[in-house]
């Protein structure tokens, strides 16, 4: 899982958030592709599929490829803000009966748009309900475009999914060669477990 002492102090980076976050919940990687290569590889069995916003980060494409997941997009919408269409979603879910994942980004890649708390929230209980993981990308977390009060601050924390939030050192400190990952596992203890 990485250094304890290193751990800690991305837990408390978390705690300064707002996030209930502790050592223990945290792993490290060399990158976010890694974690989300592991990710893929401890949820899904080849042939699975992830759910992945569109427009959404290519590199997953990739990943994806090397894990023989299958992708699947939902549609993001725009009416002056980005926002996922839940409906959508919840559509693409039932349609989809080896899904194992849901990929969210906070700003997502390349709109920038954020998750707004309800759509978290709702995202989330989706998830809880249909047996899937929530996996949230937050490495540009630290650089709103525009600050908005509806803006989830930190997926991490209390979930009622098996949630996974992912950001990274050479992003929060604006240092592309500084190649520390990490990963904040969440969710009900029992499927944390």
């Amino acid at each position: 899982f990485g250094l304890v002492s290193a751990r800690e102090a991305i837990a408390s980076y978390y705690r300064a958030r707002g996030c209930a976050c502790d050592a223990e919940s945290v792993w490290l990687t060399a990158s976010t592709s890694e974690a989300f290569a592991q990710l893929f590889a401890l949820l899904c069995d080849p042939g699975d599929v992830v759910l992945v916003p569109r427009p959404g980060y290519p590199l997953l494409e990739y990943l994806a490829a090397l894990a023989d997941v299958r992708l699947v997009s939902y549609p993001l919408g725009y009416d002056g803000r980005w926002f996922v269409d839940l409906e959508r979603l919840r559509e693409v879910i039932s349609e989809q009966p080896r899904a194992r994942a849901i990929v969210c980004t906070a700003p997502g890649n390349p709109t920038g748009a954020y998750l707004a708390q309800s759509e978290i929230e709702a995202i989330d209980s989706l998830c809880a309900a249909n047996g899937l993981a929530l996996l949230v990308d937050e490495v540009f977390a630290e650089f709103p475009l525009r600050e908005t009060p509806e803006r989830a601050r930190c997926a991490a924390g209390e979930r009622e999914a098996l949630g996974f939030v992912l950001s990274g050192l050479s992003k929060v400190a604006a240092l592309p060669q500084l190649k520390l990952s990490w990963g904040v596992i969440c969710g009900p203890p029992d499927r944390v477990a």
